[in-house]
């Protein structure tokens, strides 16, 4: 417990949430700015490294302009085109090399879904919203916590998903309602952006693996770092929603 006795410090989680944590399970859906940021941090908290462990799902190799963002990578890494997901290990082992990292270096689907029954946490780290509804319907059929979040510019939202408890994503926005995918993805994004929200990512996600749950935010969270403005939205579960609703 030395390692992490300035967490295990903090009462709320103590020693006995930190056991939770190394024994989680959190697969993390999306390996770049987002989903880097959220995997470092939770590494060095010690989730999943006593018979738990963190898997990551990306088909992407790691490109120039990647790095402004996406703190796992190097230049080294651009130059030769490295699978993220593989990038992203090399880099997480550096920082504790008994962490446990399962590698899905390829695009998520909706086949793939059985995978998720396996997680204690699913975390939405991807760019598209055809995938985040992919993994909000898996979080409800497998009643498995949800954390999504999005990022664009200098703003970007959150929110966790408590299967049951809380709306899930379609309970207030559908597929049809959302931008169509992109064939290049390319849209503007300031670096800090995705440090933060994936930062409070990563905070939900302790949260729930050492037993906090009352903790857990249930609103979407919105924030626009560019303005200073941040707003809540209390978000109520449609009985008639299609995924989860009765």
């Amino acid at each position: 417990m030395k390692r992490y006795s300035r967490q295990t410090f903090f009462t709320p989680l103590g020693e006995t949430g930190q056991r939770l944590l190394q024994q989680g399970r959190v697969l993390i859906i999306g390996c770049g700015a987002l989903g880097g940021t959220i995997a470092d941090l939770l590494v060095r908290a010690g989730v999943g490294k006593d018979k738990g462990k963190i898997a990551l799902f990306d088909p992407d190799t790691v490109q120039l302009s990647n790095i402004h963002r996406q703190v796992l990578f190097t230049e080294e890494d651009a130059r030769q085109a490295v699978l993220k997901v593989e990038a992203a290990r090399k880099a997480l082992l550096a920082a504790d090399q008994a962490a446990n990292i399962e590698l899905f270096p390829i695009r998520f689907e909706q086949h793939h879904r059985k995978i998720l029954a396996g997680f204690d946490v699913l975390v939405d780290a991807t760019d598209n919203f055809p995938t985040r509804f992919l993994m909000n319907r898996a979080a409800v059929k497998y009643r498995k916590p949800f954390v999504t979040a999005g990022v664009t510019g200098a703003s970007g939202q959150t929110m966790t998903i408590l299967p049951g408890e809380t709306a899930c994503l379609e309970c207030f926005l559908q597929p049809e309602e959302t931008v169509p995918e992109q064939g290049n993805n390319i849209f503007p994004i300031l670096g800090p952006l995705p440090q933060i929200l994936g930062a409070l990512e990563a905070l939900e996600i302790i949260k729930i693996l050492s037993g906090n749950l009352e903790t857990v935010n249930r609103s979407l969270w919105t924030l626009d770092l560019w303005t200073n403005r941040s707003k809540r939205f209390d978000m109520m579960r449609n009985v008639n929603c299609p995924v989860c609703g009765e």
